[in-house]
C-alpha cells in the first residue's frame, strides 16, 4: 500500500546519495562514467533542485578501478571514493555506502550501467508515496530485452515463484539492485548478508516490515562491457538457505 505524501517522519527529500558498488570494473567505469556525468547535468536542471552525492566503493578490486575511480573526483561535483581492502561482496560494498550516505535518499545504481542512470529522474517522482521504488525489469509493462542470458531470466524468474509462494504476495522482482530508499528504511534494518542476496534480503525484509515498496517498470540491457560477478551455483545455494531460514521465522 502507497503511503501519503510527506507523512512518514518529516519527509522533505531533497538530498540522494548514489552508491555505485565496483569491483574489477577497469573495462566499464569510462563508459559507466559519461552515463552518470549525464544523470548529475539532468538533476542540475530540475526546478526543485535534489542535492547528489556520488558514493562509489571499491569492493577490493585488483585491477585498475581504485585508480580511476579517484580520477572521478573532478568530475562530480560531490563525490565520496570508498575502498575496501579485500573483496567482501556486493552487499558488504552497499553497506559500506549506507554509513557514507548524507542524503534523506539512497540509490543503488550497478557499477556496468546495464540500467540507464536515467531511471533514477524517473523513479525518484514515486518515492513521495512510497519507501522503496524498486526498478523491476520483469515487470509486465517493462520492455522487453533479449541481450539478458536465458540462465539469469529462468533464475530470476524461479526466485520470483518462490519469494511469492512463501511470503504471500505478488512481486515481479526480488534480485534488482537498482533502487531507491527512504534512508530510515536502510537505518532501521540490519543487513546480515554480504553477496548479491543481500539485495533480496532487503526487499524480503521490507515486505515483513509492510514498508511501502513500488516496482517501477525498467529495461535491462545487461552489461556491454567485462563480466558478471554472479556465482550461479553459489547464488542459488544461498537462495534456497535463506528461503529455509524464512520458514523457519529466522528473518523478520
Amino acid at each position: 500500500m502507497a503511503v501519503k505524501e510527506n507523512t512518514i517522519r518529516g519527509w522533505s527529500g531533497n538530498y540522494l546519495s548514489i552508491i555505485i558498488p565496483c569491483y574489477n570494473e577497469a573495462l566499464t567505469l569510462e563508459y559507466s562514467k559519461s552515463k552518470l556525468l549525464n544523470l548529475q547535468e539532468q538533476f542540475l536542471k530540475l526546478k526543485n533542485s535534489i542535492t547528489l552525492q556520488f558514493i562509489f566503493v571499491n569492493d577490493g578490486s585488483d585491477d585498475d578501478t581504485g585508480a580511476q575511480l579517484e580520477a572521478f573526483k573532478k568530475d562530480f561535483q560531490n563525490s565520496s571514493i570508498v575502498h575496501h581492502t579485500s573483496n567482501s561482496g556486493l552487499g558488504s560494498a552497499v553497506k559500506t555506502g549506507i554509513a557514507h550516505a548524507k542524503g534523506d535518499m539512497v540509490a543503488v545504481l550497478d557499477a556496468d550501467c546495464a540500467y540507464s542512470p536515467l531511471l533514477i529522474l524517473a523513479m525518484i517522482k514515486h518515492i513521495n508515496y512510497y519507501e522503496i521504488v524498486d526498478a523491476c525489469p520483469y515487470h509486465p509493462k517493462a520492455p522487453k530485452n533479449k541481450s539478458v542470458p536465458l540462465y539469469r531470466l529462468a533464475l530470476s524468474r524461479g526466485v520470483v515463484l518462490i519469494y511469492n509462494l512463501i511470503l504471500r504476495k505478488k512481486f515481479f522482482c526480488y534480485t534488482c539492485m537498482v533502487r531507491i530508499y527512504r534512508k530510515y528504511v536502510l537505518q532501521d534494518m540490519i543487513i546480515q548478508e554480504n553477496g548479491f542476496l543481500a539485495i533480496t534480503e532487503i526487499k524480503v525484509k521490507a515486505i515483513l516490515k509492510k514498508i511501502s515498496i513500488y516496482e517501477f517498470p525498467a529495461e535491462n540491457n545487461y552489461r556491454k562491457f567485462g563480466e558478471s560477478k554472479m556465482k550461479i551455483l553459489k547464488n542459488i545455494k544461498q537462495h534456497l538457505m535463506f528461503v529455509l531460514k524464512i520458514s523457519l521465522g529466522i528473518i523478520k
